[in-house]
């Protein structure tokens, strides 16, 4: 029977376990990193959507009366947020509607050790243009985002109600 040397064998399972447990670490906080920036990228082009919304067409609702985004104004617009917040993406408009798409380099920290650099992360948001609010209301609601199928906004804005004992 020979006897085997075993010496450095612990040296090379504790190398690799280091390695995994930093890799796993490097997915936990990486990935953290990329839903939250995934998130942003959403707002970002919800906010840049919104933007675009607010750029009526005056000539249509005077004319016709009908809400209609000004589509080279509403992209300029849109576009200029997008710029501002350090994204690049696309606009569509397509009557009262803004659409936006954008995308996003997010950098990584720990994956870049095994050769993921970077990931680009997409988002995507629209608005609608509507007229304005046609009778009082007696709270403000703003309702959050989801990512169900569709992502959606709600603002209700307090009006001062008239003094009835006048």
């Amino acid at each position: 029977m020979t006897v085997h040397d075993e010496r450095g064998s612990v040296t090379v399972v504790v190398v690799t376990i280091t390695f995994a447990l930093l890799m796993l670490g490097g997915l936990v906080f990486d990935g953290g990193r990329i839903i939250t920036a995934q998130q942003q990228a959403d707002a970002v082009a919800e906010a840049a959507a919104r933007a675009s919304a607010q750029q009526l067409d005056e000539n249509s609702l005077r004319s016709n009366d009908q809400v209609v985004i000004d589509a080279a104004a509403g992209e300029r617009r849109a576009n200029d947020y997008l710029r501002d917040a350090g994204y690049t993406g696309t606009v569509t408009i397509n009557g009262s509607v803004a659409s936006v798409t954008v995308q996003h380099q997010q950098g990584t920290s720990l994956l870049g050790l095994i050769g993921f650099e970077s990931v680009t992360v997409h988002g995507e948001g629209s608005a609608r243009a509507v007229r304005g609010i046609t009778r009082e209301l007696s709270l403000i609601h703003i309702s959050e985002p989801t990512r169900l199928l569709s992502i959606s906004y709600a603002v209700f804005c307090l009006t001062k109600k008239k003094n009835q004992n006048k």
